[in-house]
């Protein structure tokens, strides 16, 4: 850089300039850099920084407060530390020239995010530790376009999300992702009711309800910023009990959906148990029957790996389920051989079917009650266990069974069923109820 002085005719030989002519006086006459506050230099020249020399840019920490903030404060680093709660910093175009740029860095511990948005109210990122699933990531840096500030690049929190619905409802998918893998499996069927008996009749137990079936996770396609409606499947409700007659049938489960028109995921609802019946017949238990809220709108045929059709019932069998048990035939018949029939059948991840409990005893001639089958074990959960079956009485009336246990919510396992009651020299008594069956349960899984 050169720099020129010129002498004007006012100065005399060996005279010195005043302070105030110096302050006055601008040195950098070519390719220089102004030193007064508030100059706009045009440098033609490289500046090179050596040995301990560096430039340093103007930075600034924000504070735990919703800001604007523009280029006339000379801000090029921003570091976000120590948010109490989520809060918005918005940049502004005042002060802003084409191709000015500003980084910044979350480095908060609170788990808090930061909202970086422009003056046209669009948000350009959110920074964060990935605890809110809308966190795109830790460091960013944005550009000046001339007319908004823009998101020139970042860096991703790569790490995995995952979402559990419970209870139907909307999934607003954030920015960025495209794909997401569902788990999604629906609600158990509810156990069979049993009745009660008297003299020497024989009534079997409720049939346990089965397990809702559930699919391996499935890649769906997504995008950004749309609403998905899912409904997660309730359980069926337990069948109603009777006093010498057909007992009540288990509900089916309900089916649960991700998405709609198409489908994007589907878990099919389990049948439900059949009631306790006489003539020498056991309860049958629930298997995959079709039911639930979209019993007459079936998925595609890809969501399926096979179906048949057996003895007037329908059974829709999706890639894993639990079957439930059958309701115990009657106390007199071997309970070994009968063991396979009461007890529900397994699921998936190690989870049982409901066990059929016990008969009751027999007094004299008059019997004691059938106990119920237990349900299917359910994707997340063991089935329901089936009821007990009440004590034979010579003397008056039988005694009752127990109710058939539920399955816990959200684990698709099926209610077991009803116990019968116990014969008796008096009335018939009234059976046990059937339990309900466990509802559904959908998850997402994406990477972010």
């Amino acid at each position: 850089m050169a720099i020129t002085r010129s002498k004007t005719p006012d100065w005399s030989v060996g005279e010195k300039l005043t302070s105030a002519q110096l302050n006055a006086l601008d040195l950098n006459t070519t390719y220089g850099l102004d030193r007064r506050s508030g100059q706009s230099d045009n440098l033609a020249s490289v500046v090179s920084a050596t040995a301990g020399g560096r430039i340093i840019p103007s930075n600034t920490s924000v504070p735990d407060a919703d800001m604007t903030y523009n280029m006339s404060n000379g801000i090029s680093f921003v570091r976000i530390d120590a948010l109490s709660t989520d809060r918005t910093y918005t940049f502004s175009n005042t002060g802003a020239a084409v191709g000015d740029r500003v980084c910044l860095e979350w480095g908060s511990a609170s788990g808090a995010s930061a909202i970086i948005k422009n003056a046209g109210g669009t948000t350009l990122i959110q920074l964060g530790d990935g605890t809110d699933p809308s966190d795109d990531g830790t460091y960013a840096e944005i550009v000046f376009n001339g007319g908004f500030w823009r998101l020139a690049n970042y860096t991703t929190g790569s790490r995995l999300h995952v979402v559990t619905f419970l209870t139907s409802g909307s999934w607003t998918c954030p920015r960025g992702i495209t794909q997401v893998d569902v788990e999604i499996y629906g609600g158990g069927g509810g156990g069979g009711g049993a009745s009660g008996f008297t003299g020497t009749s024989v009534w079997s137990g409720g049939g346990g309800g089965g397990a809702g079936s559930t699919m391996n996770r499935r890649t769906v396609d997504v995008s950004p910023g749309t609403t998905y409606v899912y409904t997660v499947g309730t359980g069926g409700a337990g069948g109603t009990a009777s006093a010498g007659g057909t007992a009540g049938n288990g509900g089916a489960g309900n089916d649960s959906v991700f998405g709609g028109g198409p489908f994007l995921a589907y878990g099919r609802g389990a049948g439900g148990g059949k009631g306790g019946t006489s003539l020498a017949t056991s309860s049958l238990g629930g298997g995959m029957s079709r039911g639930g809220t979209t019993a007459n709108t079936l998925p595609p045929a890809d969501f399926w790996i096979f179906s048949t059709v057996a003895a007037a019932q329908n059974f829709y069998t999706s890639r894993q389920f639990g079957d439930g048990g059958f309701g115990e035939l009657s106390n007199t018949y071997d309970g070994q051989w009968y063991a396979s029939l009461w007890q529900g059948m397994s699921s998936v991840a190690g989870f049982i079917g409901g066990s059929g409990h016990i008969a009751g005893s027999n007094s004299g001639s008059y019997q004691g009650g059938s106990s119920g089958g237990g349900g299917g074990g359910g994707p997340s959960g063991a089935g329901g266990a089936g009821g007990s079956g009440g004590n034979g009485n010579n003397g008056g009336n039988g005694f009752g069974g127990t109710a058939g246990g539920a399955g816990a919510a959200n684990t698709g396992a099926g209610g077991g069923g009803g116990g019968a009651a116990g014969c008796g020299t008096g009335v018939a008594i009234l059976g046990a109820v059937g339990g309900a069956g466990g509802s559904g349960r959908i998850r997402l899984f994406y990477t972010k």
